[in-house]
């Protein structure tokens, strides 16, 4: 797979309440599409300040708000007719992000923390929104999490204004539970993670651990089909060249599924690590074996460039691997 991140338009609300702003969802689907680009990662309930409802008293989640099956449908049609695959991306860590307009931190501990709140997530939202949707052929995945080490301090260390308590194993149960619920519900439909990186998703470097492993997530969760489909990984300039996608091939992480690369800067690397350019930096995960290169981001709002920059990559390596990417309709039978 070969694109960008979103990842949102507006943050938090894509699919809340209101209607989808169309033109602005089909102006990116046509950049991708205009930049040999075959796929978008889309953060949808993202902090769960817009969807899924929550009862005020029990503190648990209840159903979906009123435009959130309708909105998703929309743009995995826009995307379908423009060769375009979605990446579906549930949660991130701002879910417990202190003073954030319209976010019940206490909710969503809840969610994170106790088999209740799992528990009423996946049966009141994640399920029936997955059974909605169906086995839309434009769905790249449904992913779990964005970056939820970001939630646990004693893991990723203080991202700011993050509530305490969560545990690395909180992580494990959610995605062990919802990975099984998705694939029960929509056999066939591919499930992920969106990892922050390597230092959470492998053990080839001493200290490092893969906490998504099919053992690590069933041993937490107790879901026997709640693990990975292929594994998800970001990569920023301050985890060095030592653990570089763009510098080591996949087969050194000792991954026993491919690894989509689903974050990194559109605009390429600078000195810090070694200079390349957005062409360059494609070229180095297509030849390095990862399954994928979704950059950061469309909107170009904080710094790593945006549709332009990424589209450079994507035309170097469509221009000679299209026969190796994802630009068929798929069934997911």
């Amino acid at each position: 797979m070969s694109g960008i991140n979103v990842a949102w338009h507006n943050f938090g609300n894509d699919v809340g309440d209101e209607s989808l702003d169309v033109a602005w969802f089909t102006g990116l689907l046509d950049g991708v599409a205009c930049a040999d680009g075959n796929a978008i990662r889309w953060w949808l309930f993202t902090n769960l300040s817009s969807s899924p409802t929550i009862d005020p008293i029990t503190k648990l989640v209840n159903g979906l708000a009123a435009s959130t099956i309708a909105n998703i449908r929309t743009v995995l049609d826009l995307a379908l007719a423009r060769g375009v695959y979605v990446d579906l991306c549930l949660l991130s860590f701002d879910m417990i992000k202190l003073e954030k307009p319209g976010v019940d931190v206490s909710a969503n501990l809840k969610v994170l923390q106790s088999d209740e709140g799992r528990t009423a997530f996946i049966q009141k939202a994640l399920t029936p929104l997955v059974t909605a949707i169906g086995k839309h052929p434009a769905i790249l995945c449904w992913e779990i999490f964005n970056e939820p080490e970001g939630m646990v301090k004693s893991l990723a260390g203080d991202w700011g204004n993050i509530a305490d308590g969560v545990q690395m194993l909180d992580v494990q149960k959610m995605v062990n539970q919802a990975c099984g619920a998705i694939h029960r519900a929509m056999p066939g439909v591919p499930v992920s993670n969106g990892s922050w990186a390597f230092i959470a998703s492998s053990e080839t470097i001493p200290g490092d651990c893969n906490y998504y492993s099919d053992k690590a997530l069933i041993d937490a969760g107790g879901d026997v089909d709640g693990v990975l489909d292929f594994y998800m990984v970001h990569y920023y300039e301050w985890a060095g060249q030592v653990r570089s996608p763009f510098h080591i091939p996949a087969s050194y992480w000792k991954l026993d599924k491919p690894i989509v690369i689903a974050e990194f800067p559109a605009k390429g690397l600078s000195e810090q690590v070694g200079v390349m350019t957005p062409a360059q930096a494609w070229q180095a995960l297509y030849d390095g074996g990862y399954a994928g290169a979704l950059a950061w981001c469309y909107t170009a709002h904080d710094g790593f460039g945006g549709l332009p920059e990424a589209a450079e990559g994507m035309r170097a390596v469509a221009s000679h691997a299209k026969e190796s990417m994802i630009f068929y309709t798929r069934s997911h039978a």
